[in-house]
């Protein structure tokens, strides 16, 4: 989001926490928490994994809104 957006990340787990303790999404919603595999960088053939969240369009919306908000104040 914060490549999308043209901010750094901060700004977008700022934004994100905002509108999860405004109310304005529910984060159980709007979140999807998944294991991600990807090769071990120090060691040949092995794999690890790390979890990751992944938002939803609406999530992607309200957070462009404040950035766009944000730029425009």
């Amino acid at each position: 989001m914060a490549e999308l957006f043209g901010v750094q990340t901060p700004a977008i787990s700022k934004h994100l926490k905002n509108i999860f303790e405004e109310g304005e999404l529910d984060e159980k919603v709007v979140v999807s928490r998944m294991e991600i595999t990807t090769a071990h960088g120090a060691i040949p053939e092995k794999t690890q994994t790390r979890d990751a969240q992944f938002y939803n369009l609406d999530a992607i919306i309200s957070v462009g809104y404040r950035t766009a908000i944000q730029d425009y104040n």
